[in-house]
């Protein structure tokens, strides 16, 4: 084999690979711009569906937690502060979510507080197995509890997830519903 044949062979091997990476590099910021509006990612075993997720929550808790029912000193705070966080959901979507489970992971721990349990590592989710534990949470609401901190999680750790405005509204419409499930001051619902 001459030489002329050794580099024709050599740069027909590399042609390919080389005219993708080209192209790949070429475009690369253009991908990188698309990447935010993603709503579904699947990379090797793990696939991201924050909002298919969303969606069947808030179908089951529609149906398990009650709509709000409150005096009218109580509805208007509950509409400032729901109205505080529609507002950050369209400005950013992870913060609304982050305040949203703030408000359910501090109405849970005043009523495990209230209750005067002695155990003191309240973790989030150790809030929620308290008050099942105590009676105040059924199985089904404990089951959201748990699934309001899980898309909290993947909404705040993941860092390819885009979490949109209508998103992050509906997870505040259910966080604001659970606060309104727990019963004030540890009282066991009727």
């Amino acid at each position: 084999m001459d030489l002329l044949t050794f580099v024709a062979q050599v740069l027909n091997a590399i042609a390919w690979p080389l005219a993708v990476t080209v192209m790949f590099l070429a475009v690369r910021g253009r991908i990188l711009e698309l990447i935010p509006t993603l709503r579904h990612l699947k990379w090797k075993d793990i696939e991201i569906e924050f909002q298919k997720e969303m969606s069947l929550l808030k179908e089951e808790a529609i149906l398990i937690l009650p709509a709000p029912r409150a005096d009218e000193a109580k509805k208007a705070v509950q509409t400032v502060e729901k109205d505080r966080l529609m507002q950050l959901a369209e400005i950013s979507p992870r913060s609304a979510i982050v305040e949203a489970w703030v408000a359910v992971e501090s109405a849970a721990a005043q009523i495990v507080e209230n209750l005067r349990v002695t155990d003191t590592k309240w973790t989030a989710l150790r809030l929620g197995d308290i008050l099942h534990s105590q009676g105040i949470l059924s199985a089904e609401r404990l089951r959201i509890y748990k699934e309001l901190h899980a898309l909290r999680n993947k909404a705040v750790h993941n860092e390819l997830l885009t979490v949109g405005p209508d998103q992050a509204k509906n997870y505040v419409d259910l966080a604001l519903r659970m606060i309104e499930s727990l019963p004030s001051h540890g009282k066991r619902p009727v």
